[in-house]
């Protein structure tokens, strides 16, 4: 049988890649996937629920002959694939952020500043649900995502990496 203890006095690293590696990869493949829609759509948005559906055609599922000249599957599809896009994204970036900056609290890993801010983002995620009520509150849903992006990144760059690190941050 293995003992996987650590043994006194040596700091047990984290198994995987480093976290600000893979909070920034996913930052980059994000805003990746955005540049094409950019650039074909024209537009540097998602175009809301309330906005024309000359845009709607940017979801690859819209563009089959099929589905667009069915208005009522277009406007189900458009509907679905913003909801997904927008709040869908928004909503559940906002409870990861939550978790990790509760749980950051707790174990006092991160600065109190950091998770308050954490908790802002979190909120403001979990509020962009209500736009589905007021079109007022689109600007929540960018306000998860890019601030969000950033501080994903910088957790990843703050948080420490080894079990000695995490006990000097509890002893603080």
């Amino acid at each position: 049988m293995t003992d996987y203890t650590n043994p006194a006095g040596s700091a047990q690293k984290h198994p995987g890649p480093p976290l600000w590696l893979l909070a920034s990869l996913y930052t980059v493949l994000f805003i990746a996937g955005l540049l094409p829609v950019t650039f074909v759509g024209g537009l540097p948005y998602w175009p809301g629920l309330f906005d024309s559906l000359s845009a709607g055609f940017a979801t690859w599922s819209l563009i089959h002959p099929a589905v667009a000249a069915t208005p009522s599957v277009l406007l189900g599809l458009y509907y679905l694939s913003f909801a997904l896009g927008g709040p869908g994204f928004s909503i559940p970036m906002g409870l990861l952020i939550a978790g990790v900056s509760v749980t950051s609290a707790f174990q006092r890993l991160l600065p109190k500043w950091f998770v308050i801010l954490g908790l802002v983002l979190a909120a403001a995620g979990e509020l962009s649900v209500f736009y589905f009520l007021n079109p007022k509150l689109l600007f929540l849903i960018p306000l998860t995502r890019f601030p969000g992006f950033i501080w994903i990144v910088a957790v990843g760059f703050a948080m420490p990496n080894s079990r000695a690190a995490e006990q000097q941050a509890l002893a603080a």
